[in-house]
């Protein structure tokens, strides 16, 4: 999945005109038909923080090992590793999933998993290796998402409600909860394969939004250095 991806952010004033907008617009993804959904990313680092440092320094080429689930902590359904790369302006992500109950051995190099996925998840092993990567911050937030039929792959979301979970092996104790983001701000992701169009363009003027760069990990690390 090759894409640009650009991140602004919307004040409370605008977030309901906007999602109005987008739903005379767009429309809804499959997980938003019935709300916002949460997503829950587990991210990993080294004990020098290499990646985090590598996103802080605006390394051209850089990547992230995440695995994500959606709905809450304890939900049994699957989990997705994801390498999430950049170079450059351009995104690459790589997902495969993971049966739950898989989770904790999907990182084991002794543990077999099916073609034509392992050879993703063997890079993730070798990122692994190479970085000494360990599961270090979670980020869960609440997301709506939307895309447009008559432009390929283009998709936008909003996310509330931002937070940063410092990671633990009983991961139903929240003492090390921070909030990423007040209250007032949502951030919006366009993602799409080509330019925006202009509609699109005419509505982050119209709404006031605000360009950022901003990464939910980095945010959260920051919050439990």
């Amino acid at each position: 999945m090759d894409r640009f991806e650009l991140k602004y952010l919307l004040h409370e004033r605008c977030r309901e005109p906007f999602l109005n907008f987008l739903r005379n617009n767009c429309v809804l993804d499959d997980n938003s038909r019935e709300g916002p959904y949460r997503v829950n990313s587990l991210y990993y680092d080294n004990s020098k923080r290499e990646l985090y440092y590598q996103n802080i320094d605006g390394v051209p080429f850089r990547r992230k090992l995440r695995i994500r689930h959606y709905g809450d902590f304890q939900s049994s359904g699957p989990r997705y590793a994801e390498i999430k790369q950049r170079k450059s302006q351009r995104i690459l992500k790589k997902r495969i999933q993971i049966p739950s109950q898989h989770e904790k051995e999907f990182l084991d190099p002794h543990f077999t998993f099916p073609l034509p996925e392992k050879i993703w998840r063997d890079e993730m092993l070798f990122l692994v290796d190479s970085f000494k990567l360990k599961p270090k911050v979670y980020t869960s937030y609440l997301r709506m998402g939307f895309f447009d039929p008559s432009e390929e792959r283009l998709r936008i979301t909003l996310d509330i409600d931002l937070s940063g979970i410092k990671w633990r092996k009983d991961i139903t104790r929240f003492e090390d909860r921070a909030s990423l983001l007040s209250s007032e701000l949502s951030i919006v992701e366009l993602k799409g394969k080509h330019r925006l169009p202009f509609w699109l363009i005419d509505a982050i003027r119209d709404f006031e939004l605000k360009r950022v760069k901003m990464s939910k990990y980095c945010e959260a690390v920051r919050k439990f250095k």
